[in-house]
């Protein structure tokens, strides 16, 4: 929001009497509390999510699914800190992607338990393996390279912060893209990559490479 649409929103505040700051376009704890009583005063409640609903349009039951999971009979259910983990990305990061692309986002890969990261042969510091990383595709909006071009674009231009964004082995018949919302540790890189097969190995490339 521009400096200006919050000096236009504090005037409207300050009209209806519940802002008696300065008109000054910052947004600080005074403007915060003129929004939170005006709430309050007409009333409004947040419309509540349909039960399994983290998001709009994410449940937790597809953030955790796992296919080597339920294959194997191992179980894939996160502990309360790795929920909310998957909760505030989901949140912060996944469903403002989904709205950007306004498309089902068809995730292959979500949560992994200590277990499921391990028979999957994932890092041992996956960002997976905490609740901050999904891997999806959107065939509706168009094939990986498409998304991953258009989403590098829209997340900058909407300043919506990220770890990293991989977009995995484009051109092939599996590919997907790596979202994270935060590295294991917390730390957020906006990182954009390409992972690529070279001479059978992963490597790895800076930017989108088709």
């Amino acid at each position: 929001m521009s400096k200006e649409h919050i000096m236009t929103a504090q005037e409207s505040l300050q009209d209806a009497g519940f802002y008696d700051g300065i008109v000054d376009g910052l947004f600080g704890k005074a403007s915060l509390k003129a929004v939170n009583d005006a709430i309050k005063a007409t009333g409004y409640k947040a419309p509540e999510l349909p039960d399994g609903y983290v998001t709009t349009n994410f449940k937790m039951s597809e953030l955790t699914h796992s296919n080597t999971a339920a294959a194997r009979g191992i179980s894939n259910k996160p502990n309360a800190e790795h929920e909310r983990n998957l909760i505030e990305s989901a949140k912060k990061l996944w469903q403002p992607v989904r709205e950007l692309l306004d498309e089902p986002m068809h995730i292959n890969s979500g949560y992994r338990s200590p277990a499921v990261n391990s028979a999957v042969g994932g890092s041992r510091t996956s960002a997976h393996s905490v609740g901050r990383a999904i891997d999806f595709t959107c065939p509706k909006f168009g094939d990986t390279v498409e998304i991953a071009k258009f989403l590098v674009k829209e997340l900058y231009a909407n300043k919506i912060a990220f770890d990293q964004l991989i977009l995995e082995f484009p051109n092939t018949g599996s590919t997907w893209i790596h979202l994270g919302y935060k590295k294991a540790n917390g730390e957020q890189r906006n990182q954009v990559l390409t992972a690529k097969k070279v001479n059978g190995r992963t490597q790895y490339f800076s930017g989108i490479h088709p």
